[in-house]
């Protein structure tokens, strides 16, 4: 783990990672001055704001599920939902916030989905995710979707 974007850029240059994945648009502008190389593309599965916990982090008191179902979950549903609603004001920010073209922000924004709710999760979703994992060798093995999901903090759609 490399903490943030720009720990993993700061890790492919040093040689402590040899690659990482992360979303294309976002990363864009390092591509484009030639300081990063793209070596493909991956569309992820799973819709912006999933949030992923260990359920060893609630079990041992790190993580109170009442703040992520009372707190951080309705702040992120009512962000996507301005998000989403004021089109022009978040493409601003998107623009000046990552160096894009107007454009490409717009292709970008028109591409974002959200789970709605927001702690609901497709049983489809994680088995895509775990299928992209293994294809890209960060997991070795197939894993159920119902147990990647603790009750206590979503739902597992079907």
């Amino acid at each position: 783990m490399c903490g943030s974007f720009a720990g993993l850029r700061d890790a492919v240059h040093a040689g402590e990672a040899d690659f990482f994945l992360w979303e294309n648009f976002t990363t864009r502008p390092w591509h484009n001055s030639k300081e990063l190389n793209r070596v493909g593309d991956i569309s992820t599965p799973w819709p912006s704001f999933v949030v992923a916990t260990n359920s060893h982090a609630i079990d041992a008191g790190e993580i109170d599920p009442e703040t992520i179902l009372n707190g951080l979950f309705p702040a992120l549903e009512s962000a996507a939902t301005t998000f989403k609603r004021d089109r022009v004001a978040s493409l601003g920010r998107v623009v000046s916030g990552f160096g894009l073209k107007s454009q490409e922000a717009e292709e970008w924004f028109d591409g974002v989905t959200y789970a709605s709710p927001i702690k609901s999760i497709s049983a489809n979703t994680l088995t895509r995710t775990v299928d992209l994992l293994k294809l890209t060798g960060c997991i070795s093995k197939s894993v159920p979707a119902h147990s990647l999901v603790d009750r206590r903090v979503a739902d597992l759609m079907n």
